[in-house]
């Protein structure tokens, strides 16, 4: 199996996804794991010679091919702005859409989590991609991505090998299991004065287990060892630490949050 830089995937696949579908190409060979990019717009045309002679060359997908087009917006606009369908279908059905449909957010205090949204959802979709097509990723720091993005597979990883990325709340995160509508594993990291507003999660179960530090949660002050069971839909917090505090989580579906 080859392995690629997500970070040279993303790129390619954002290329790919500038314009209408054929305007833009990138193949990655399946025997080297390099990337060729081809243009009908400018002169850029990395084809290999034995490209049209040789079915070991995958092309990337364009984001209508992975549902990350429209339907994505739709799926956002039903979770954030219920009572605007009907707005962001009407600004659908002309050019400049996009712009808009960004205005529109950006109006409603919204466009930051539209971003966020966005990125999660294409890194996901990515990698299910991936490894559907038996493509190995290499993260940032080298090492091989160790987590399957579907769960017809035993997982073993460890939190050593997982990099600290930036959660949705500005929160310190490491992503362990990451299974699209399935368990999801998290160590989260609440530095000293954040506060972590009062919010649900309406579509899993939530297991919280102190790792180490002190964690605040309605009035009550909880250290190593403890683990807290949350229901489905079960609102809590604010959350808040006065040291620092690493938590692990555990969601039996998906960890979406709304106050």
């Amino acid at each position: 199996m080859i392995s690629i830089k997500y970070e040279d995937l993303e790129s390619a696949f954002e290329f790919v996804s500038a314009g209408p579908m054929g305007e833009h190409e990138a193949y990655i060979s399946l025997d080297s794991g390099e990337i060729y990019w081809k243009s009908d717009l400018s002169d850029v045309d990395e084809l290999p010679d034995d490209f049209d002679t040789s079915d070991r060359y995958l092309a990337v997908p364009h984001k209508h091919e992975l549902d990350l087009g429209k339907r994505l917006v739709e799926r956002f606009t039903a979770l954030k702005l219920p009572d605007s369908g009907d707005d962001v279908r009407r600004i659908f059905s002309h050019k400049g859409a996009y712009s808009r449909f960004r205005q529109l957010l950006e109006s409603k205090g919204l466009l930051d989590a539209w971003y966020a949204f966005e990125n999660e959802q294409v890194s996901r979709t990515l990698r299910e991609w991936c490894a559907e097509n038996g493509i190995g990723l290499v993260e940032h720091g080298g090492k091989e991505e160790q987590r399957p993005a579907t769960g017809t597979e035993e997982v073993v990883i460890h939190a050593d090998d997982v990099p600290w990325t930036s959660g949705k709340t500005g929160l310190g995160r490491k992503a362990l299991i990451d299974l699209p509508g399935g368990p999801k594993v998290r160590i989260v990291r609440i530095e000293a004065g954040q506060i972590v507003p009062r919010h649900r999660h309406p579509d899993a179960n939530e297991v919280m287990y102190v790792l180490e530090g002190e964690l605040e949660m309605n009035g009550t002050t909880y250290g190593p060892g403890t683990c807290y069971y949350k229901p489905r839909g079960w609102s809590y917090g604010p959350l808040s630490t006065r040291s620092g505090v690493n938590v692990l989580l555990f969601f039996d579906g998906d960890d979406r949050f709304d106050a």
